[in-house]
């Protein structure tokens, strides 16, 4: 999952250092706009909703957050 978010990140940013679990998404240097455009890509690619107050800051708590929503949409079936 990693691999992917860093994908869709470096697609829609200029960042050349590493990207790790804890790269907060200010350190990337996106603002409103980009994060836009980046939840809209996390959605198509893992078929999910992002909440709009769901206050993420950092890749992990992006890869954290698709996950417990994987959960929840497998516990829903």
């Amino acid at each position: 999952m990693l691999e992917k978010i860093k994908e869709i990140l470096q697609n829609n940013a200029s960042y050349d250092g590493e990207i790790t679990a804890d790269t907060t998404f200010e350190e990337i240097g996106l603002d409103s706009l980009d994060m836009m455009q980046i939840i809209m890509d996390i959605e198509d690619e893992f078929g999910i909703s992002v909440a709009d107050d769901a206050g993420l800051k950092t890749v992990g708590e992006l890869m954290n957050y698709i996950e417990e929503i994987g959960r929840a949409s497998c516990r829903e079936r």
